[in-house]
């Protein structure tokens, strides 16, 4: 009560466990709020009410469980939303909603046992100005067309280090970096043009027919698909950069198991 100047507020690494709505009422002029290091188990509807200057809200490293409908109302314009390590299980329908002029949202590695494996069809129904999804390190088994379908400005998207056995076709025709690395892939075919960036490596690719177009992009485009990349910066002490094998390793057929697919013969597509 009383701050209504105020426009940063960091209160991370305590043990707050709750906070009670009204908490934030009159602080008109937020512009960053911290809470992550807390131990918030479930944010109160309309918390963030009356904080429509608020551009970046950290939730990083809480135990959050649930992000129910309607828990960001009010932050109408939030630019940067962080929720990674968390024990996030589920995002709700409208779990989201309100979050017209988000740009970065960043879901990555909440720990096992409690992982997201799921998002429904209308997650990001709203968030058309979204430009980075980090999505990196849960159970993510699937992701539905719909899910992707209303990204239409999203540049950078991180599916990393999930369980996805397929990416469902979607107009994305902003997307420059894609990172698909350490799934359960077999095929894919690249349907964005745009595309800067590409990351492969550590899936079970099958190197049959459907797999011939992403063959295509790789040789005609080698630094959209770099056979190695730079994973780790040059550090301080002066040593050299760390890079890793951009592959796509064939799984199968056991014809070319173990190749480069780049490397397998033309004349292997003939039939």
């Amino acid at each position: 009560e009383g701050l209504g100047q105020l426009e940063v507020l960091t209160l991370n690494d305590n043990q707050i466990r709750e906070i009670e709505a009204g908490a934030f009422a009159g602080l008109r002029s937020l512009a960053v709020m911290n809470l992550s290091g807390n131990c918030l188990r479930t944010l109160p509807p309309q918390l963030f009410l009356g904080l429509g200057r608020l551009h970046s809200l950290h939730l990083e490293c809480g135990c959050l469980g649930r992000i129910r409908p309607r828990t960001f109302t009010g932050l109408s314009g939030l630019r940067r939303l962080f929720l990674k390590h968390n024990g996030i299980v589920a995002v709700d329908e409208q779990g989201l909603g309100g979050l017209a002029e988000l740009q970065e949202l960043d879901l990555t590695a909440n720990p096992p046992p409690n992982q997201l494996t799921h998002l429904p069809g209308q997650a990001f129904q709203g968030l058309g100005k979204l430009e980075y999804l980090l999505l990196s390190g849960n159970r993510l088994v699937a992701l539905a067309a719909d899910t992707l379908r209303p990204l239409r400005h999203v540049f950078w998207l991180d599916v990393s280090h999930n369980c996805l056995e397929a990416l469902p076709e979607a107009d994305l025709p902003q997307l420059r970096y894609l990172s698909l690395r350490n799934n359960s892939l077999r095929t894919f075919t690249p349907h964005t043009p745009g595309l800067e960036r590409l990351w492969l490596e550590g899936n079970p690719w099958d190197c049959g027919c459907p797999l011939r177009a992403l063959r295509t992009l790789a040789l005609q485009q080698p630094s959209v698909v770099p056979r190695f990349v730079q994973v780790a910066p040059e550090g301080d002490d002066g040593l050299p950069p760390v890079y890793a094998y951009n592959n796509i390793t064939c799984a199968s057929p056991p014809g070319v198991s173990g190749l480069d697919l780049r490397d397998v013969d033309e004349a292997h597509f003939a039939h």
